[in-house]
């Protein structure tokens, strides 16, 4: 397989996993709403199960994701969006970093939750939540400034370029007003 064969691959399947596990468990907790936390601490309680498997689903696909942006970035070294995809990238990585951490506490939350220990379940979800909303804002501050570099190298339809930029913008002011909000469905999707 080739490098651009494996980062098409990653780009593709990275973010249907990642927007999979997350509709998954919409789907099956019924009523599900991130901005109500005792309703979110107790539905994730009673399907801990359930919680901990798509958010690892999820988990896998934001690596994957992550990791086809560094072969994209490889493909445009010495052009002249070069610069920018690197510091896009890098605002990725981290941003998709400590969205890991946000899952990680996601998953403590529904491992308490399920225990019968409220209080540390919710105090786990609202550092998720914070943990969160700084991670999904830098992600997608990395995702904007990747754009830029691909809409200055050309290496991709400009299109899709300015696509990546304005979900990225979106995304960025999103997160920082209202991470809970399900209008954060739209940079999600537009992500993929």
């Amino acid at each position: 397989m080739s490098s651009r064969t494996l980062t098409g691959l990653l780009l593709i399947i990275g973010p249907i996993l990642l927007i999979l596990g997350y509709i998954v468990l919409g789907v099956n907790l019924s009523g599900l709403d991130w901005g109500d936390t005792q309703g979110t601490v107790d539905q994730f309680g009673a399907n801990s199960g359930l919680v901990k498997i798509l958010l690892l689903i999820a988990t896998l696909g934001m690596i994957m994701g992550a990791a086809g942006w560094v072969g994209l970035n490889q493909t445009m070294a010495g052009g002249p969006g070069a610069h920018y995809a690197i510091v896009g990238l890098l605002f990725y990585a981290i941003g998709t970093a400590v969205a890991i951490g946000e899952t990680s506490l996601l998953i403590g939350t529904a491992e308490a939750a399920s225990a019968g220990q409220q209080a540390v379940a919710e105090a786990l979800y609202d550092a998720s939540q914070a943990l969160g909303a700084g991670g999904i804002a830098t992600f997608m501050l990395g995702l904007t400034v990747i754009g830029v570099g691909v809409f200055v190298q050309k290496n991709l339809h400009q299109i899709l370029a300015a696509l990546l930029v304005i979900v990225g913008i979106i995304g960025t002011a999103g997160a920082l007003v209202d991470y809970s909000s399900e209008l954060m469905v739209v940079p999600y999707f537009g992500s993929v």
